[in-house]
């Protein structure tokens, strides 16, 4: 049996945000004003790839080269869709009750 967890792509790419990464611990957080890690005063740095069009692009190739396993797994009826753009607990439980545990 496989699992296949559905989630709203258009949410999902909205709601990315920036992050910016420590160099000297490699901690992210979300942008601020200053270059320096709160915690340990390192440098801060944003990957190139690491905004909404990437995520976007990872996303369409992800969809167009998993749609045809995904097709074919649910003709087989091997597959189990879960909702997964419900509360994280609900999510959990759905997918604990698919695989009958």
């Amino acid at each position: 049996m496989l699992l296949f967890l559905l989630m709203l792509t258009r949410k999902l790419s909205s709601s990315v945000l920036p992050l910016v990464v420590c160099a000297a611990t490699a901690v992210t957080s979300v942008p601020t004003l200053t270059l320096l890690a709160p915690k340990c005063n390192g440098e801060m740095y944003q990957r190139d790839d690491d905004n909404v069009a990437t995520v976007r692009n990872r996303l369409d190739v992800y969809e167009s080269s998993t749609a045809p396993l995904i097709d074919y797994y649910s003709g087989c009826e091997l597959l189990k869709e879960i909702d997964g753009d419900r509360d994280p607990q609900v999510v959990f439980d759905a997918i604990v009750s698919a695989l009958g545990l």
